[in-house]
């Protein structure tokens, strides 16, 4: 059985402000791959950057295909990580990770869309 699955960020906007960068990450969800992930549990959003220890910013409940809007300001660069806990069509607790790098200093930042990513932390619990 393949149980790959991606996370599709259909849309992430990073601005780059004066003390860091302010992200925008809109509806985050499950595109369907081979046999669907039943149930999407919860998301959970970390940024790590230079200056602080990983911080949780936000944990979207269960109806993330709907639209999202989460704001995270941090001094950049830096990774963010969404966790995606969720069940499969077997009740297995699955948990999926993406990460998004933000741009390094000195690049130009402007909207940009992330396609479909695929993930290599993929376990079975």
């Amino acid at each position: 059985m393949n149980t790959l699955q991606t996370i599709n960020v259909v849309k992430y906007y990073q601005l780059k402000i004066e003390r860091g960068y302010h992200v925008r990450v809109s509806q985050v969800s499950m595109p369907l791959r081979s046999k669907p992930l039943r149930k999407i549990v919860s998301v959970q959003m970390i940024v790590r950057d230079k200056y602080t220890e990983p911080i949780v910013i936000a944990r979207l409940l269960p109806n993330v295909q709907e639209q999202t809007d989460v704001f995270l300001e941090f001094e950049g660069p830096a990774l963010v990580n969404f966790l995606v806990d969720c069940e499969d069509e077997n009740d297995r607790f699955v948990h999926v990770v993406l990460n998004v790098q933000t741009k390094e200093e000195g690049e130009d930042v402007e909207e940009e869309e992330e396609g479909e990513e695929e993930d290599d932390d993929f376990e079975l619990e």
